[in-house]
């Protein structure tokens, strides 16, 4: 059987001139610029309606926190969600209580996911349940 040609042969790429990337790091906590670019691509399309981005970011420091994004709703000051990548996973936090929202393997599907809470003006379903048990 003849062997099967792979594009990415580092034999075949050596004086090519392509530059073969690294694989992320398992702890990589930089933001890339497709997620940067992603997430820009959202904020300024139906998104922009409803909320606006802030990304803090330092490329000099070197630290366990990383890049991250901020997102907040139009009508508020402080930040409702934050966005950050951990290796192949972009993962989503709520900021008022620290819960963790999910992990996804990229920025869009990340940023749809929370599409719902940003759209709904109403507290959420867990909320809502915590103020009733408190009351009884």
């Amino acid at each position: 059987m003849p062997r099967r040609h792979d594009p990415n042969d580092p034999a075949k790429l050596e004086g090519s001139g392509v530059t073969q990337f690294q694989d992320l790091e398992p702890g990589y906590t930089r933001l890339t610029f497709r997620d940067r670019r992603q997430a820009t691509i959202w904020a300024s399309g139906a998104a922009a309606a409803f909320c606006r981005l802030h990304v803090y970011a330092d490329p000099d420091e070197e630290d366990e926190i990383g890049d991250f994004i901020s997102i907040y709703r139009t009508s508020e000051q402080w930040a409702s969600w934050c966005v950050a990548r951990r290796g192949h996973a972009i993962i989503v936090w709520e900021t008022k209580h620290g819960k963790d929202l999910g992990s996804f393997p990229n920025m869009i599907e990340a940023l749809h996911g929370i599409w719902p809470l940003i759209c709904d003006p109403l507290p959420s379903l867990h909320a809502v349940r915590q103020r009733r048990m408190r009351n009884r």
